[in-house]
């Protein structure tokens, strides 16, 4: 794990290094690390010594083609019973949305830690799903209540299908409040804002309760299909629980409990523009899936587990993929997101 970390930090990652973690086959036994094989046995030893991969400087070199297909079948069948295992583990990116572990209970609730805003965002509601389902819990999607500006309602004359793209568009871009916020009880929510700054609550922005219950709307007429069900009306509260809290709010009988009640942000569609001026208001729930982060968010965290997307840009720091690989303490508790190129981590520190 620290070899593998420190090649993302110097951009320098090893063709076997990237071939293991994607479960493929290498031309070094599965216990190869920082230049021998950790098993202790010369037969695998010996396996890899005709493999030039690692010069005397410790950098990696690409190795001649010829044979190297059959030759790294070989390996894998040749390896001792210890090196198999290393190379299962060291196995960490999934296979597809359908990969078993997504659904390890782990994993299911560990953050997801992406370079971007945009694919956090993304994840966060398809985490949503896949947390609804493996709870068996019904799925609640609160609505935005977006108010055009007359300066708006001027500029866009089909408003309303204006208005249906806005729910669909990233939080950055509404104020930092979610278009369609998912819901289901027990869900890990985050603060968008900071909702109580008393020195015994300090619940502030990136905050995490997780949804005990939630007061509707009188009328809402809640209709469920396939385990879901979209509301006509903003939620009076939903009540998160903080698990660690000692405080008790009056009338409460249970501590740690805290009601969430919808709040108002301005945004613009013209955001780019030295002086905005098509304004929007925007009201829901300040709240987000806490299923996602960015790896700037996570720094300085230590997690019992995470999910990690190393496919970033071309414009990315791969800084952001060593601050995301270093929050777990062993690969077990690592998951990468989805296959990501090898070239991305070859461009030096």
């Amino acid at each position: 794990m620290a070899e593998l970390q420190d090649e993302i930090r110097r951009g320098c990652l090893s063709e076997h290094n990237h071939a293991f973690l994607h479960g493929e086959d290498t031309a070094v036994p599965g216990s190869w690390c920082a230049g021998r094989a950790w098993c202790g046995r010369k037969g695998c030893q010996d396996l890899a010594r005709r493999d030039d991969c690692v010069d005397e400087a410790g950098g990696h070199r690409r190795k001649r083609t010829a044979g190297q297909a059959n030759r790294k079948e070989n390996i894998k069948q040749q390896e001792c019973e210890f090196c198999r295992r290393e190379r299962a583990s060291k196995a960490r990116v999934a296979s597809g949305m359908d990969d078993p572990r997504f659904h390890e209970a782990k994993f299911v609730e560990a953050p997801a830690i992406f370079a971007n805003n945009d694919v956090k965002y993304e994840a966060n509601k398809k985490r949503s799903r896949v947390f609804a389902e493996h709870h068996n819990s019904a799925m609640l999607y609160v609505r935005a209540q977006d108010t055009p500006s007359a300066e708006v309602l001027r500029d866009k004359p089909r408003i309303a299908e204006e208005k249906a793209r806005w729910l669909q568009d990233h939080d950055k871009h509404g104020g930092n409040l979610y278009g369609i916020l998912p819901l289901a009880l027990g869900m890990p929510m985050a603060l968008t804002d900071h909702i109580d700054r008393n020195p015994e609550k300090q619940l502030l922005r990136g905050k995490i309760g997780f949804v005990h219950s939630w007061v509707l709307e009188d009328g809402e007429q809640v209709v469920y299909k396939n385990g879901q069900a979209v509301l006509n009306k903003l939620p009076r509260a939903v009540f998160l629980k903080f698990p660690d809290a000692k405080w008790t709010l009056p009338g409460m009988e249970e501590p740690g409990l805290y009601p969430i009640v919808p709040r108002r942000a301005k945004w613009y569609l013209d955001h780019g523009r030295q002086h905005p001026v098509l304004g929007v208001t925007r009201q829901q729930l300040p709240l987000a899936p806490a299923f996602a982060v960015t790896a700037h968010a996570a720094q300085g965290q230590t997690l019992s587990a995470a999910i990690v997307d190393l496919q970033i840009s071309n414009t990315t720091s791969p800084i952001a993929s060593y601050v995301a690989l270093t929050r777990v303490k062993t690969r077990e508790d690592l998951l990468i997101y989805r296959l990501f190129d090898h070239e991305l981590f070859t461009r030096g520190a």
